[in-house]
């Protein structure tokens, strides 16, 4: 897994830890075993409850409830869960690309085995000029980590 991968990868382990945090150890347990989480709905006179009846939030504005009730843990867990999955389909493969390149007045074939995305960059693809190949990690992945712009370990290069 390259660097940007395990960068995107922590985010989302810290995003379903603290999921997890806030689910109570019954729910905790069914969801290991693959049991949904409860999703948390608004009550009346502003009080948040999980689904199973146990009182998250005593008291809020009806703006925050819904901000509260739409990123519930279990939510979290399967936005956590579908971007795993990008991740994965966006991996870093070593692949054989094939770019031209000018060389005089002729225009050569040339190919090298390099680091792309194994969704993005297709087996046999062949490219204009080497500029042209996208080594490394895609924008996906690079849009996938941009919302932690502003953790200590992104870094500028990855934005997209």
């Amino acid at each position: 897994m390259d660097e940007l991968a395990q960068f995107v990868a922590a985010r989302l382990d810290e995003d379903a830890q603290a999921a997890l945090t806030l689910l109570g150890a019954d729910a905790r347990i069914g969801f290991q075993r693959g049991v949904p989480a409860p999703r948390w709905e608004v009550q009346p006179g502003g009080a948040i409850r999980s689904a199973d009846g146990t009182l998250r939030v005593r008291f809020t504005w009806s703006d925050e409830a819904m901000h509260i009730v739409r990123h519930d843990p279990a939510t979290v867990l399967r936005d956590v869960e579908a971007k795993r999955r990008i991740l994965d389909e966006h991996a870093i493969v070593h692949r054989d690309v094939v770019w031209l390149e000018k060389d005089g007045e002729e225009i050569e074939e040339r190919s090298a085995e390099l680091p792309v995305c194994g969704r993005c960059v297709s087996k046999n693809s062949a490219f204009h000029s080497r500029g042209d190949v996208p080594e490394g990690p895609c924008v996906t992945v690079r849009l996938l980590a941009l919302p932690h712009d502003d953790h200590p370990d992104y870094q500028e290069e990855w934005r997209p």
